[in-house]
């Protein structure tokens, strides 16, 4: 087994522009869609030169993610917005005035929620100038404290990074596993039995590429 094995569900989730908003305009208000779009164009916009540790273009995990919470049969708009911009405030410098204008209160408490770290504004600039970085039980117990959306948004997230950690060091993958198992785990078992078992198979095949490393 490789490193390709382990991006088996996260190729399920993976669409282009057109088939993001022809699964989501489905039974949705307009109003809605038009808050969808606005969160589709900030993430884009956020991450739009950033790669991932394999090469990969950023923007298209919270776009899985988001695909992911509707595929599982999540996708409340406010949960839709939450996949597309759970990195919005860890990985970028946007500023929350802009989340909160455009999107509103929730959303911006949400994104911060699900981010390990916490920006520090300029007043006059609106630059970040400091950030804020929360140790994992800081972190995870504000996920368990969490709405429901917040708390399937961070489970959909974890499964598309166990699908995608193949580039990782076998060291990084272990601690990765490690608070997979230590917190992600009981925050499935109280949120959600579906995302637990997919989040347990990708464990699996993980702990099979560890046991068993290809030759080389």
């Amino acid at each position: 087994m490789n490193g390709r094995s382990i991006r088996t569900l996260e190729r399920r989730c993976f669409v282009n522009r057109e088939e993001f908003f022809h699964l989501v305009q489905q039974n949705r208000s307009a109003k809605d869609i038009e808050e969808i779009r606005h969160a589709y164009w900030l993430a884009e916009l956020g991450h739009a030169h950033q790669v991932r540790d394999d090469g990969e273009r950023f923007f298209n995990h919270p776009r899985r993610v988001a695909v992911s919470l509707i595929k599982f049969g999540y996708g409340e708009t406010a949960n839709v917005k939450s996949g597309l911009l759970h990195d919005i405030v860890e990985e970028t410098n946007t500023p929350y005035t802009v989340i909160v204008n455009l999107l509103g209160q929730e959303t911006w408490e949400w994104t911060q929620l699900l981010s390990r770290s916490i920006p520090a504004f300029d007043p006059i600039s609106g630059q970040v100038i400091a950030r804020v970085k929360k140790d994992d039980k800081e972190y995870y117990q504000g996920l368990y404290d969490a709405a429901f959306g917040v708390r399937v948004s961070k489970l959909a997230d974890r499964l598309d990074n166990l699908c995608t950690i193949g580039p990782f060091e076998p060291e990084r993958k272990r601690r990765y596993l490690d608070e997979t198992y230590t917190y992600v785990l009981p925050l499935a078992q109280m949120t959600c039995p579906r995302y637990l078992e997919a989040i347990q198979t990708q464990i699996r095949l993980v702990e099979q590429i560890l046991s068993h490393p290809p030759p080389g």
